[in-house]
């Protein structure tokens, strides 16, 4: 994998990521950008699922929220990205749904609440569109 190229990913993820005033709205420039590398290789795609998934155990439930939903993008768009993450899902429910007790969702919150919500209607919706391929 070329190392630019990893670079650039992961800092368009953090700057997407970390924008936690932005709420659940994605920086379209930024979103474009990514997906112009991520479909330049698999390598590419492969690196994104794993920074984003590193994110996804952020200690700010925003900042899981918006990997979720970035996550959501490329789920929703590759099957290379869905084959990479499906073998991970039941660990990006727990961090994202927060349903162990020995692992809560982080704080603030209203974000945590909110991140539980949306990460429900996101799996929900993945289901309906892949379940039937994706069953384990």
């Amino acid at each position: 994998m070329d190392y630019d190229a990893r670079n650039s990913i992961c800092k368009l993820i953090e700057n997407i990521t970390d924008e936690v005033q932005a709420g659940e709205h994605l920086d379209h420039a930024e979103l474009n950008a990514l997906k112009k590398l991520l479909r330049a290789s698999d390598g590419n795609m492969a690196a994104a699922c794993e920074i984003l998934f590193e994110r996804l155990q952020n200690k700010h439930s925003q900042k899981r929220l918006r990997a979720l939903l970035l996550i959501d993008v490329m789920f929703t768009r590759s099957k290379h990205c869905r084959a990479l993450l499906v073998p991970l899902f039941e660990k990006i429910l727990e961090l994202s749904v927060g349903f162990r007790l020995d692992s809560p969702l982080p704080p603030p919150k209203e974000a945590a609440d909110n991140l539980r919500e949306r990460s429900l209607q996101i799996f929900a919706k993945w289901d309906t569109s892949f379940g039937q391929h994706y069953r384990q």
